[in-house]
Protein backbone atom coordinates (compact mmCIF):
# COMPACT_ATOMS: atom_id res chain seq x y z
CA UNK A 1 0.00 0.00 0.00
CA UNK A 2 2.55 2.50 1.09
CA UNK A 3 4.48 1.24 -2.51
CA UNK A 4 1.54 2.38 -4.12
CA UNK A 5 0.78 5.61 -2.11
CA UNK A 6 4.56 6.78 -3.13
CA UNK A 7 4.48 5.71 -6.69
CA UNK A 8 1.26 7.89 -7.43
CA UNK A 9 3.09 10.99 -5.16
CA UNK A 10 6.11 10.37 -7.40
CA UNK A 11 3.63 10.40 -10.58
CA UNK A 12 2.03 13.63 -9.04
CA UNK A 13 5.08 15.42 -8.88
CA UNK A 14 6.25 14.62 -12.14
CA UNK A 15 3.05 16.53 -13.81
CA UNK A 16 4.18 19.32 -16.09
CA UNK A 17 3.45 22.94 -14.31
CA UNK A 18 0.34 23.46 -16.62
CA UNK A 19 -1.22 20.42 -14.95
CA UNK A 20 -0.06 21.46 -11.57
CA UNK A 21 -1.16 25.28 -11.98
CA UNK A 22 -4.66 23.84 -13.30
CA UNK A 23 -4.87 21.59 -9.97
CA UNK A 24 -3.54 24.46 -7.80
CA UNK A 25 -6.30 26.79 -8.78
CA UNK A 26 -9.39 24.58 -9.05
CA UNK A 27 -8.47 23.44 -5.45
CA UNK A 28 -7.94 26.54 -4.61
CA UNK A 29 -11.25 27.51 -5.91
CA UNK A 30 -13.00 24.49 -4.64
CA UNK A 31 -11.28 25.39 -0.61
CA UNK A 32 -12.51 29.48 -1.05
CA UNK A 33 -15.70 29.24 -2.83
CA UNK A 34 -18.20 29.90 -0.53
CA UNK A 35 -21.12 27.18 0.58
CA UNK A 36 -23.60 28.40 -1.48
CA UNK A 37 -22.05 28.44 -4.70
CA UNK A 38 -20.09 25.59 -4.00
CA UNK A 39 -24.17 23.98 -3.27
CA UNK A 40 -25.26 25.66 -6.65
CA UNK A 41 -22.44 23.51 -8.34
CA UNK A 42 -23.54 20.53 -6.88
CA UNK A 43 -19.60 20.79 -5.11
CA UNK A 44 -20.87 21.19 -1.46
CA UNK A 45 -20.58 17.81 -0.28
CA UNK A 46 -17.73 16.45 -2.18
CA UNK A 47 -15.15 19.40 -1.26
CA UNK A 48 -16.66 18.49 2.65
CA UNK A 49 -15.95 15.41 2.71
CA UNK A 50 -12.56 15.38 0.89
CA UNK A 51 -11.38 19.02 2.40
CA UNK A 52 -8.66 18.07 3.82
CA UNK A 53 -6.95 15.80 0.51
CA UNK A 54 -8.25 19.20 -1.69
CA UNK A 55 -5.74 21.02 1.15
CA UNK A 56 -3.01 18.84 0.65
CA UNK A 57 -3.37 18.72 -3.26
CA UNK A 58 -3.81 22.83 -3.50
CA UNK A 59 -1.02 22.78 -1.13
CA UNK A 60 1.66 20.83 -2.63
CA UNK A 61 0.74 21.62 -6.61
CA UNK A 62 1.45 25.31 -4.86
CA UNK A 63 4.66 24.91 -4.10
CA UNK A 64 6.09 22.62 -6.74
CA UNK A 65 4.25 25.25 -9.10
CA UNK A 66 6.31 28.31 -7.35
CA UNK A 67 9.03 25.78 -7.22
CA UNK A 68 8.92 25.60 -11.03
CA UNK A 69 8.49 29.49 -11.33
CA UNK A 70 11.51 30.06 -9.37
CA UNK A 71 13.59 27.38 -11.22
CA UNK A 72 12.90 28.41 -14.65
CA UNK A 73 13.47 32.20 -13.69
CA UNK A 74 16.41 31.14 -12.84
CA UNK A 75 17.67 29.41 -15.85
CA UNK A 76 16.62 32.66 -17.75
CA UNK A 77 18.70 35.04 -16.16
CA UNK A 78 21.51 32.42 -16.37
CA UNK A 79 21.22 31.25 -20.04
CA UNK A 80 21.14 35.38 -20.51
CA UNK A 81 24.25 35.78 -18.44
CA UNK A 82 26.10 32.90 -20.24
CA UNK A 83 25.22 33.98 -23.80
CA UNK A 84 26.82 37.38 -23.28
CA UNK A 85 29.71 36.01 -22.06
CA UNK A 86 29.90 32.84 -24.62
CA UNK A 87 29.26 36.23 -26.90
CA UNK A 88 31.94 37.96 -25.47
CA UNK A 89 34.62 35.52 -25.56
CA UNK A 90 33.70 34.86 -29.64
CA UNK A 91 34.24 38.57 -30.08
CA UNK A 92 37.46 38.53 -27.99
CA UNK A 93 38.76 35.41 -30.59
CA UNK A 94 37.59 37.34 -33.27
CA UNK A 95 40.06 40.17 -32.32
CA UNK A 96 43.02 37.67 -32.27
CA UNK A 97 42.69 35.87 -34.92
CA UNK A 98 45.74 33.90 -36.11
CA UNK A 99 46.77 34.21 -39.97
CA UNK A 100 45.35 30.85 -40.89
CA UNK A 101 42.07 31.82 -39.24
CA UNK A 102 42.22 34.93 -40.71
CA UNK A 103 42.58 33.53 -44.27
CA UNK A 104 39.46 31.07 -43.59
CA UNK A 105 37.21 33.75 -42.77
CA UNK A 106 38.40 35.91 -45.36
CA UNK A 107 37.21 33.98 -48.33
CA UNK A 108 33.68 34.28 -47.25
CA UNK A 109 34.18 38.08 -47.54
CA UNK A 110 36.51 37.78 -50.75
CA UNK A 111 33.75 35.02 -52.32
CA UNK A 112 31.05 36.41 -51.12
CA UNK A 113 29.47 33.46 -50.04
CA UNK A 114 28.06 31.77 -46.50
CA UNK A 115 29.62 28.77 -47.00
CA UNK A 116 33.31 27.03 -48.00
CA UNK A 117 34.45 23.52 -47.92
CA UNK A 118 36.79 22.94 -45.41
CA UNK A 119 39.12 19.92 -44.12
CA UNK A 120 36.83 18.33 -40.63
CA UNK A 121 40.61 17.01 -39.45
CA UNK A 122 42.07 20.21 -39.36
CA UNK A 123 42.47 22.11 -36.22
CA UNK A 124 41.95 25.66 -37.10
CA UNK A 125 38.90 24.88 -38.78
CA UNK A 126 37.56 23.05 -35.34
CA UNK A 127 38.80 25.89 -33.06
CA UNK A 128 36.90 28.38 -35.03
CA UNK A 129 33.37 26.02 -34.97
CA UNK A 130 33.84 25.63 -31.41
CA UNK A 131 33.96 28.99 -31.03
CA UNK A 132 30.82 28.92 -32.91
CA UNK A 133 32.28 31.50 -35.40
CA UNK A 134 31.52 28.70 -38.34
CA UNK A 135 29.94 25.52 -38.51
CA UNK A 136 29.68 22.66 -39.80
CA UNK A 137 26.30 22.25 -41.81
CA UNK A 138 26.53 19.07 -43.58
CA UNK A 139 27.40 15.10 -42.31
CA UNK A 140 28.03 14.31 -46.04
CA UNK A 141 31.51 15.34 -47.76
CA UNK A 142 31.97 16.94 -50.70
CA UNK A 143 35.02 15.27 -50.92
CA UNK A 144 37.56 13.76 -49.06
CA UNK A 145 37.73 14.83 -45.84
CA UNK A 146 36.04 18.17 -47.10
CA UNK A 147 33.14 19.42 -45.31
CA UNK A 148 30.60 22.39 -45.94
CA UNK A 149 30.86 25.40 -43.19
CA UNK A 150 28.92 28.61 -43.22
CA UNK A 151 30.26 31.45 -40.94
CA UNK A 152 27.84 32.43 -38.81
CA UNK A 153 25.71 35.54 -39.29
CA UNK A 154 26.97 36.95 -35.82
CA UNK A 155 30.15 36.66 -37.02
CA UNK A 156 29.72 38.12 -40.32
CA UNK A 157 27.94 40.87 -39.50
CA UNK A 158 30.46 41.57 -36.35
CA UNK A 159 33.82 41.00 -39.02
CA UNK A 160 31.73 43.20 -41.19
CA UNK A 161 31.51 46.14 -38.53
CA UNK A 162 35.12 45.79 -38.07
CA UNK A 163 37.27 44.58 -41.09
CA UNK A 164 40.14 45.41 -39.90
CA UNK A 165 40.06 42.27 -37.51
CA UNK A 166 40.78 40.38 -40.84
CA UNK A 167 43.76 42.96 -42.13
CA UNK A 168 46.93 40.71 -42.35
CA UNK A 169 50.52 42.38 -41.46
CA UNK A 170 53.74 41.74 -44.06
CA UNK A 171 54.79 38.87 -41.03
CA UNK A 172 51.23 37.36 -41.43
CA UNK A 173 51.17 37.43 -45.03
CA UNK A 174 54.31 35.62 -45.36
CA UNK A 175 53.43 33.23 -43.50
CA UNK A 176 50.16 32.83 -45.34
CA UNK A 177 52.26 32.71 -48.71
CA UNK A 178 54.43 29.49 -47.18
CA UNK A 179 51.83 27.31 -45.61
CA UNK A 180 49.94 27.75 -49.46
CA UNK A 181 53.22 27.07 -50.98
CA UNK A 182 53.51 23.85 -48.89
CA UNK A 183 50.33 22.99 -50.14
CA UNK A 184 48.81 22.09 -46.61
CA UNK A 185 45.72 24.57 -47.38
CA UNK A 186 44.68 22.75 -51.03
CA UNK A 187 41.13 23.49 -50.03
Amino acid sequence: MLEAFLTKAIDFVKLGTKHLLILFVVTGLALSLPNNLLGYLKLQHLVETYRSWIGGVFLVSGVIVMINIVQNTFNVIFSAKSSRKNMKLRKEKLRRLTPKEKLILMRYFALNTTSQDLPVNDGVVNELAAYGIISRTSTLSSWGVNFSYNIQPWARGYLDNNPELLYVNEAEERIIKQEIEKEEWDW
